[in-house]
């Protein structure tokens, strides 16, 4: 397999893996939405941690999407 064609699939790998946080991110605020007047304060509490973690994971995974996309154009 040639190094361009590993390149691609790293960045398919990455970009995957973005959409998933961001569904992720998506079915977390839903369900914040939906079950807001039922949830306790721990509840509330840990969803935002959990919100918390997922906006860093996405973040970091777009700063490594990027660097890898930009390594293709070295090739």
């Amino acid at each position: 397999m040639a190094k361009i064609d590993k390149q691609k699939e790293k960045i398919v790998f990455w970009r995957t893996l973005f959409f998933f946080l961001l569904a992720s991110i998506f079915g977390l605020v839903t369900f914040i939405f939906t079950k807001y007047l039922t949830l306790n304060n721990l509840q509330l509490i840990l969803s935002n941690i959990a919100g918390a973690f997922l906006l860093i994971g996405i973040i970091a995974v777009a700063v490594k999407l990027k660097k890898e996309i930009d390594k293709i154009g070295d090739m």
